[in-house]
């Protein structure tokens, strides 16, 4: 069965961070790929790399989908002063055009522009408190596809209002995994597991199942991360190579 996960066949994320998600990147984009959502939302936007690899998985597989990635207003924080939200806008616009909006304002405002039953996958990430993610999920639920996805991220987070505690008690008798790596990503399926996919089977299945993918996963985060770091380090290879080559060229000149 591993040799059919999607993201073990070479994926690498475009837009990569090396923030806290990149433990569960792969996951994101096998759960794209093998569901094939038409209707995602990212409500929490972060540093943008599990909005993109959604995008990425959906472009790249011909997927026929859109997602909608929602700013978190933390403290007040106006959109103008959030670095990393403005140059996820330029990013997702560049590369994905209509495939990708961006939304700023409450979720439940954005909510209102949705059909009921017709988000198929929702990832809820840049938030600590369990509190946030009850109101999140309340408003979503109506939302939300007979098949859907919900994603938790910060499901390890120690917080005195748990966010995991605050999933849990949303999910009740649903289908539930959770991939604790980094700060922890649990998934609540809607689905009946009968009716479900073999990956979905896969990943909510036995302990043992899920204990190799888990494993599968951890590797290719690695991988991920090595590759990263070489294509970085190649970069800056080539920024000092044609820097020197500049630098022998003015020299040649003045020297003449």
């Amino acid at each position: 069965m591993l040799e059919k996960i999607p993201s073990l066949l070479g994926f690498q994320p475009k837009f990569y961070t090396g923030g806290p998600s990149r433990f569960h990147l792969a996951m994101l984009h096998d759960l794209v790929v093998s569901e094939k959502p038409k209707s995602i939302v990212v409500l929490g936007f972060g540093d943008g790399q599990a909005c993109f690899t959604l995008c990425q998985a959906m472009q790249t597989r011909d997927v026929d989908g859109r997602c909608v990635a929602m700013r978190r207003n933390h403290a007040g924080e106006k959109e103008a002063g959030d670095s990393a939200w403005l140059e996820g806008k330029l990013y997702g616009h560049e590369f994905y055009g209509d495939l990708v909006r961006f939304f700023d304002g409450s979720p439940a405002a954005a909510a209102e522009e949705f059909a009921g039953g017709s988000v198929d996958l929702l990832l809820l990430d840049d938030c600590d408190a369990g509190a946030a993610i009850r109101s999140d999920l309340s408003v979503w639920e109506s939302k939300l596809s007979p098949h859907a996805l919900v994603l938790v991220h910060g499901t390890a987070l120690e917080r005195a209002d748990n966010p995991k505690a605050a999933w849990l008690e949303w999910s009740g008798a649903r289908p539930v995994v959770e991939f604790p790596d980094g700060i922890g990503l649990g998934i609540t399926s809607l689905a009946k597991t009968a009716r479900a996919s073999d990956f979905i089977k896969k990943v909510f299945g036995p302990k043992n199942e899920h204990a190799e993918l888990l494993m599968a996963y951890r590797l290719t985060a690695t991988r991920i991360e090595a590759q990263a770091r070489l294509d970085a380090a190649v970069r800056a290879r080539a920024a000092l190579e044609t820097r020197q080559v500049w630098l022998d060229s003015l020299l040649a000149d003045r020297w003449k």
